[in-house]
Formats: C-alpha cells, sequence, structure tokens
C-alpha cells in the first residue's frame, strides 16, 4: 500500500509538473473551497444548513479554480499565500488550542451544543488574514523580480 501510495503520488507529481496550468487550476480550486469553509464557518454560521455549506464552498472551489486557470501566476501567489498562512495557523492552533475544526463547530452550533463562535476563533482569523497578506506582499516582490529577468512569460 504504502509503495503504490509513492508511485501514485509521483506519477500525480510528475503529471502536475508538466501540466503546471492543471495544478494551478486544482491548488486555486482547493485554497477557494478552504476560503468557502472558512466564509461559511465566519459569515453563515447561523443558516445551520449543510446544503448550503456544500454549495458554497463548492461554488467558491470552481470559481477560483476557473481564476486560477485564467490568471495563472496571481492565482498561485495569492492560494499558496492563503493555504500556507491557513495550515500554519492551524498548526500553531493545534498546541495553543482554541481553533475548533470547521465542520465540527458547524455542527456544534447547528445542534445547539455551542451558542456562538468564540473569540479566539476570530483572533485565529485575523492573524490568518494577516500572515496571507505578508505572503503575498513577499511572493509578488519575487515575482516582479522574475518579470524583469525575463523568468515568466
Amino acid at each position: 500500500m504504502l509503495g503504490c501510495s509513492i508511485l501514485l503520488g509521483l506519477l500525480g507529481g510528475y503529471v502536475l509538473y508538466k501540466c503546471q496550468r492543471l495544478g494551478a487550476t486544482i491548488i486555486g480550486g482547493w485554497g477557494g473551497f478552504l476560503l468557502g469553509v472558512v466564509f461559511n464557518t465566519t459569515v453563515l454560521w447561523a443558516a445551520s444548513s449543510e446544503v448550503a455549506f456544500w454549495i458554497i464552498s463548492i461554488s467558491f472551489a470552481l470559481i477560483a479554480a476557473a481564476l486560477a486557470f485564467i490568471f495563472y501566476y496571481h492565482a498561485v501567489i495569492l492560494s499558496t499565500s492563503f493555504v500556507g498562512s491557513y495550515f500554519f495557523v492551524r498548526g500553531i492552533s493545534l498546541y495553543a488550542g482554541g481553533f475548533p475544526n470547521e465542520y465540527a463547530l458547524i455542527e456544534a452550533i447547528s445542534s445547539g451544543a455551542v451558542p456562538h463562535i468564540q473569540w479566539w476563533f476570530y483572533l485565529y482569523l485575523f492573524f490568518i488574514i494577516v500572515i496571507t497578506v505578508l505572503c503575498v506582499c513577499v511572493q509578488y516582490r519575487h515575482f516582479k523580480k522574475g518579470v524583469e529577468d525575463g523568468e515568466y512569460d
């Protein structure tokens, strides 16, 4: 099983390396899905509709995937900044605590176990946004230098 997983991972990596726009589309779609989950958790948590959650999250993913295909370099910069920032903050929250799993939080709110979202969730969200903006600035600086050097088409 491990050998098959390694081979499939290598094959998938090779295909995405050869078809970089496809890879960017997948990354953009994943970033859009995560953005949709954060949007649902932050804004629409009181709606308590699982159908709306999936429709909105998948819609964000499809829109982001389409935009990633059209605006390739910008999409890679934005989505990797957001996804990386999200996972960085999520990793810190595993030790610091207080950042609930989005799916578990929605279930707890809809069942009435949690009456509202705690303030530290919004603090973690603030850090995700700040780190995303910093990462975007750094990547655009490198991108601009690469364009000037003729590395990007």
